[in-house]
């Protein structure tokens, strides 16, 4: 850098210093740039010494310190003398020296200086910064105040403020500030000191964690904080006006997990995600709070809109999803609440909401309002829980068996054995009414085992008596996940003295994909001595083909919902028929459960079918009423008569 003339013999001299080899204190001079721009700089001279200490040259720091010169001058011109004593001659060097910080001198709305910083911020020149009206001109109308652009106004008499502001680069960028501003007097005249920096990308990522704290990430829905947040302040607000929150939960999710992957049942959520959020109007809120639960929280909507909103809502779930190349018809079922007659804070409507999403999943495909009846229905529940585990110490459990024939010959093949509990105060009561509910408690294991034992000793009392028909039983998911589930079997099986081939276990084909290895480990343990095994309700889950060929099972039982309407429906007549081929081809027997009239029975024996069973061959009977039916039973002739 080159030295201007003047300047030759204005800097010190420190000749006697760096001969003696002792640093030089920093000092300030100018220099010229080479496109003749004179430069201040600040000069720092060091001696430099080898590994003995002795002097073998210098070194020369240089600073460019035009700007803050600039600004000390521009201070300079409104009473230099004044500002110091102010001490912000001192906070302007120290801010000089902080990298990205932005400095303006104004007086009323006007600016007297603003730094290059700044200006590489805006993309703006001095010269257009200097000719706008106000500085406040940058600012996005939606983020303009109700106060005076003049900096002096807005201090209100203060020394400091301290603000935070957005402004418009010359390009349309928004850009975040936060920043003091400094009033003082000089010569005067009152001016206002700003000192800022820019915090848009820290603002910008305080955002985006905060949205990651509030929202799902899988699917970028509300999360059940924020729906939690938000039912809490519609509670609150003056006037509590009417809302509904809606609970949407998938049917049969946790197969399309198992059988295709986790990446396919995330894609799946996106993809609800995206259509369930499409039902909504603006100022609703849709979330996702747990697995495959969504929620849909409907400011100002009452009851009788909210039932309509929600049946939008299942109605929306009956079109296919194409995830990966795979058409899933998914179902869904679709629990409500509303405030105030639902609950009175966001803890007790979302209780109240669960509630109602549990009972509607008992039926699936339906939309359930909270009401009090529910909760009590849930004591009433958890007491008949407490009765049934008795029932079953107390033996009060009964045994119905319903008869199973073949097809082509009418012979008797089979019973399945239904379990009856006789109640002392409300009657017989229905398995649906206990059955399901002691399958999500530890109460389904010794109630699987009663029933197992108890068939095993009735198929010994009628093998004993001439008539030696196998037995199915029914087992639970809770059972296929157990490992001493088998042991028990066979403990079970030789305390009745009972041919382990007589023995037929029917599992559901959801429950198989619950968790597929554990179960087939089961499975294959239960086969080896020779126990058969029969996939129950094949068709209505997403199991079929992916898993059926490594199954160890020796049957399939179509579900009676194809069944029964095979006749009016030619698709469902296809699907029945696919699945007797598909059990054929893998060497299964097929078996077809609701067969109730002469057309079924006639279809399913012209498409191959092997078994049937259904009211048209029998109810479910007593042991006694079996015994009296096996006596008077001769086959398809007596069914046709």
């Amino acid at each position: 850098m080159l030295v201007p003339t003047e300047q030759l013999n204005v800097a010190p001299d420190y000749s006697a210093k760096l001969a003696a080899g002792e640093p030089v204190p920093p000092f300030e001079t100018i220099r010229l740039h080479k496109d003749g721009r004179r430069i201040d700089v600040s000069v720092a001279v060091s001696p430099l010494r080898d590994s003995n200490g002795r002097l073998i040259g210098r070194s020369a720091i240089v600073r460019d310190i035009t700007e803050r010169k600039q600004a000390e001058r521009a201070i300079h011109d409104s009473e230099r003398d004044l500002l110091e004593r102010t001490s912000l001659y001192e906070a302007l060097v120290t801010a000089q020296s902080e990298l990205g910080q932005i400095l303006i001198l104004t007086e009323g709305s006007d600016p007297i200086y603003i730094n290059d910083a700044f200006v590489r911020l805006t993309g703006f020149s001095a010269e257009e910064l200097k000719r706008l009206d106000s500085l406040f001109d940058l600012v996005p109308p939606d983020q303009r105040l109700p106060l005076p652009s003049d900096l002096e106004q807005r201090l209100q008499g203060q020394r400091t403020r301290s603000f935070e502001t957005t402004i418009l680069a010359k390009d349309g960028r928004r850009i975040e500030l936060e920043g003091t501003d400094l009033r003082f007097q000089a010569g005067g005249r009152t001016l206002v000191f700003t000192l800022a920096r820019d915090v848009t990308d820290r603002k910008a990522a305080r955002r985006a964690l905060e949205h990651q704290v509030t929202h799902d990430t899988l699917t970028g829905l509300a999360n059940r904080r924020l729906v939690h947040d938000r039912i809490e302040s519609l509670t609150t607000t003056s006037g509590r006006l009417p809302f509904s929150v809606v609970s949407l939960g998938l049917d049969h999710f946790r197969e399309v997990n198992d059988t295709f992957g986790h990446r396919a049942g995330d894609l799946l959520l996106q993809q609800v995600g995206l259509r369930l959020k499409a039902q909504l109007v603006d100022g609703q809120i849709m979330g996702r709070l747990t697995g495959d639960t969504f929620v849909a929280l409907l400011p100002g909507v009452g009851e009788s809109d909210a039932d309509r909103d929600s049946a939008r809502l299942l109605q929306s779930m009956e079109e296919p999803f194409e995830v990966e190349g795979q058409a899933l018809d998914i179902g869904a079922s679709v629990g409500v609440v509303s405030f105030p007659d639902g609950g009175k804070d966001p803890d007790e409507l979302l209780r109240h909401m669960d509630i109602a999403m549990s009972a509607a999943k008992t039926s699936r495909g339906s939309v359930v309002r909270y009401h009090p009846e529910l909760e009590r229905g849930g004591a009433n529940r958890l007491a008949l829980m407490a009765e049934l585990r008795r029932a079953i110490h107390d033996n009060r459990l009964v045994l119905h068996y319903q008869p199973l024939v073949d097809l082509r010959s009418g012979r008797l093949v089979r019973f399945e054995t239904l379990v009856r509990w006789e109640h002392p105060q409300r009657g017989v009561i229905p398995p649906i009414e206990f059955i399901p509910f002691a399958e999500k408690t530890r109460l389904i294991r010794p109630l699987t085992r009663w029933v197992m034992r108890s068939a095993l000793r009735q198929w010994r009392t009628w093998h004993d008596a001439g008539r030696s028909f196998p037995m199915a039983v029914n087992i639970s998911m809770r059972d296929l996940i157990d490992p001493a589930f088998p042991d028990e079997i066979d403990e079970l099986i030789h305390e009745a003295g009972a041919d382990p081939r007589q023995l037929v276990l029917e599992i559901t084909e959801g429950v198989i994909m619950t968790e597929p290895a554990r179960v087939m480990e089961i499975l294959a343990r239960l086969k080896r001595p020779g126990v058969r095994l029969a996939v129950d309700d094949f068709g209505t889950g997403y199991s079929s083909l992916a898993y059926l060929h490594r199954l160890p099972v020796d049957e399939i039982k179509i579900d009676k919902s194809f069944i029964s309407a095979m006749a009016g429906d030619v698709s469902k007549s296809n699907i029945v028929r696919a699945a007797v081929d598909l059990g054929h081809s893998l060497r299964l027997e097929v078996v077809a459960e609701g067969v109730e009239d002469t057309q079924s029975w006639d279809l399913l024996t012209a498409l191959g079918c092997d078994i049937a069973q259904g009211y048209y061959i029998s109810r479910p009977l007593s042991a006694a009423a079996a015994e009296e039916w096996m006596k008077g039973w001769s086959g398809r002739a007596q069914v046709a008569a």
